[in-house]
């Protein structure tokens, strides 16, 4: 039952770039094991281990293939527009570039906080900025801050210039 995973799986495997992943392939997929679930009620007791078994290994090869997919968005650093799961593919490069920032010397830190330029009106935690505040932010108020949108984490202007220059990597 688990095959619709591991073909995507093997699809994902076999190619340089991300494959695509298209709603109606997922809610087809979906609907194959939401009939299941349907059907589970009238199994007798042998069938619901049987049927529990085949739901462990679904749940193991959809892992697998979300961390393929993110090991692979990762090395690539791209994303794809036609894909169900892009907007999952493009907040993992913006915890990337949050990791990437907080292990970097160029970043302006205080008591552990770490100062962030807010470019668009946002909520953070309890406080809300306006373009152009500045505000240190604790490392999970900054991951929220960096998943929304909100603006960039201050580099320290020693650094921008060698940061800009640098290619990604």
């Amino acid at each position: 039952m688990s095959i619709h995973y591991l073909r995507l799986l093997r699809e994902e495997v076999k190619t340089k770039n991300l494959v695509p992943i298209p709603r109606q392939r997922l809610e087809h997929i979906l609907n194959i094991y939401r009939r299941m679930l349907l059907e589970a009620s009238s199994l007798d007791r042998f069938e619901q281990g049987i049927n529990k078994r085949i739901m462990e290994k679904v749940v193991g090869d959809v892992e697998l293939l979300a961390i393929t997919r993110f090991i692979k968005a990762l090395s690539m650093k791209t994303d794809d527009q036609t894909s169900i799961d892009n907007d999952v593919l493009k907040t993992l490069l913006r915890l990337l570039e949050v990791e990437k920032t907080i292990l970097s010397p160029a970043l302006v830190v205080f008591n552990e906080k770490y100062l962030f330029r807010f470019t668009r009106e946002c909520s953070v935690g309890k406080r809300n900025f306006r373009p152009g505040e500045l505000a240190f932010l604790e490392v999970k108020d900054l991951l929220i801050a960096v998943i929304a949108e909100c603006g960039e984490p201050f580099i320290h202007p020693a650094w921008r210039d060698a940061i800009k220059q640098k290619p990604s990597s």
